[in-house]
């Protein structure tokens, strides 16, 4: 009687003890599998990141990667005067190149007053001041500040697209700076193209 008493105790404890051993395996497993879909789900959505800054990323900049400035005078269609916080710095619009008109030695070219004019009137409009941003090179060969011209904190207006779009500059698209800004520049330019606008109602 008190073997049989034994015996059905070890039976018991086995079976509890199986039954553990299935429910910890069981979880480990669960969790296991939880942890695969969760970092699968994760992929999907990557962590945000800017396009402006691809190339941005990569380079030291010896200034901000973005920076408010009050503008102190248009040169002409691409290129600003501005106060930072180191002082008065000359700044030329990456990728957007405006038809001359102070160039020593080159006659004022179509539509070059007309760029200097447009780049006046939105830089006006937008309070006086712009958010520059870094991407690609920091400087060109002339030492000017390179960057994309903004007009809003939001990143809707970019001065350098604007003029693109209006025909009152070409796209420079074999420098160093983002793909993403390329393909908007090369897109901005296509659409003044089939519009005969600025620049492209002349060929």
């Amino acid at each position: 009687m008190k073997n049989t008493i034994i015996e059905n105790v070890l039976r018991k404890n086995r079976r509890d003890s199986n039954i553990f051993n299935t429910v910890v395996i069981g979880i480990a497993l669960l969790a296991l599998l939880l942890y695969s879909i969760f970092n699968k789900e994760s992929n999907l959505f990557p962590p945000k990141t800017d396009p402006d800054t691809k190339t941005a990323s990569k380079i030291d900049y010896p200034f901000p990667e973005i920076e408010k400035c009050a503008v102190k005078r248009c040169i002409d269609g691409d290129t600003l005067v501005v106060e930072t916080s180191r002082g008065e710095e000359r700044v030329r619009m990456i990728g957007s190149d405006t038809p001359e008109t102070v160039k020593k030695d080159t006659p004022v070219e179509k539509f070059g007053p007309e760029a200097t004019e447009y780049t006046k009137h939105r830089i006006q409009k937008a309070g006086g001041s712009v958010y520059l941003k870094a991407d690609g090179d920091p400087r060109d060969k002339y030492g000017r500040r390179l960057a994309l011209v903004y007009l809003d904190t939001e990143g809707k207006y970019l001065l350098n697209e604007e003029l693109i779009r209006m025909g009152l500059a070409r796209a420079r698209l074999q420098y160093n700076y983002s793909d993403t800004i390329k393909n908007r520049f090369y897109q901005a330019q296509e659409s003044a193209k089939e519009e005969k606008l600025g620049v492209w109602s002349l060929e």
